[in-house]
């Protein structure tokens, strides 16, 4: 069983939602749970570059959840939900 850890970054972004738009906070919260619960993550798209290390999941149709899985300590560390542009361009 992997441990769920979540940035500080992506709990400011949950909150807000929590206020301003509360079915994409349920949708994110459902994906991290269908994330956790997986047993393969290799099925999720890994990124390129400088996010290789990070994995993303659609949210809905224009936002991304990006997360890493670190497979030696056994924890997923969710890391980011943008839209899908500004997830990218703040990377590279």
């Amino acid at each position: 069983m992997y441990r769920r850890q979540i940035s500080d970054k992506l709990l400011k972004i949950l909150r807000k939602l929590l206020n301003n738009d509360k079915t994409r906070y349920s949708a994110a919260l459902n994906k991290i749970s269908e994330i956790m619960s997986s047993e393969n993550f290799n099925h999720y798209k890994n990124l390129n570059h400088d996010m290789k290390s990070f994995k993303r999941m659609h949210i809905d149709s224009h936002f991304v959840l990006i997360f890493n899985v670190d497979e030696e300590n056994k924890q997923i560390l969710f890391e980011d939900l943008q839209h899908y542009d500004a997830a990218y361009k703040r990377w590279f």
